[in-house]
């Protein structure tokens, strides 16, 4: 995999990630091994690749240098809050501010290879904002065949839960059900209907994962 630019060099910068998930990271100035990052999400690997070619392409003006050990302790600890992050175990309950196409693709392949999505009950909580697209936002999510969908609304200017819903159906999404009142509201009933083993995953915008 290959994050490609220009920067300071014609240099490519690469990255690969071993079977255990540690990464190496080549730019056109260092080259890092056994690079941990503690985001899940595979989609993280090319992030942060793109991280170090970035303080590569800017050091040492204006930014003094950064060591290898600084950068590996960065990338570890590096948190964003709502970002694939599993906010409950028991139940298993995921939320993400993927709100575009792209975005739930990306979220759609990490539920499957990090919550083996495909082989388990998936519930999802889907809150989008009013200028982004339900039908072509919901279509990766569809492919992991969700057992239900409770469409909501974000307190930051929502798309209508309806118009969630109406997709949903489109989609052919067996349980689809509206809770436009609050994010946290539709996540109380999806809570309701889990079962053991299920997935649970709130979606669709930070301001929705906000909410709740």
């Amino acid at each position: 995999q290959y994050v490609s630019g220009d920067l300071n060099s014609a240099a490519e910068t690469k990255f690969e990630a071993s079977h255990d998930s540690s990464l190496t990271i080549q730019t056109p100035l260092r080259k890092l091994y056994d690079v941990h990052v503690g985001m899940h999400g595979a989609f993280q690997f090319a992030n942060a690749a793109l991280a170090v070619a970035a303080l590569d392409a800017i050091s040492p003006h204006p930014l003094p240098s950064i060591t290898d050990d600084e950068i590996r302790r960065g990338l570890e600890a590096a948190y964003v809050p709502g970002r694939l992050d599993e906010v409950s175990s028991n139940p298993t309950i995921v939320v993400d501010g993927a709100h575009n196409e792209m975005a739930a693709e990306a979220l759609a392949n990490a539920l499957r290879s990090e919550y083996n999505a495909d082989n388990r009950r998936l519930i999802l909580v889907v809150g989008l904002k009013r200028n982004h697209d339900p039908e072509s936002f919901l279509g990766p999510l569809a492919a992991l065949r969700p057992a239900i969908l409770i469409a909501t609304e974000p307190s930051f200017h929502p798309r209508d839960a309806q118009d969630v819903a109406r997709a949903a159906k489109k989609w052919d999404i067996a349980h689809v059900e509206c809770q436009s009142t609050s994010a946290a509201d539709a996540a109380r009933a999806a809570l309701a209907l889990v079962q053991t083993g299920d997935l649970l995953c709130v979606t669709g915008s930070f301001y929705t994962v906000g909410d709740l």
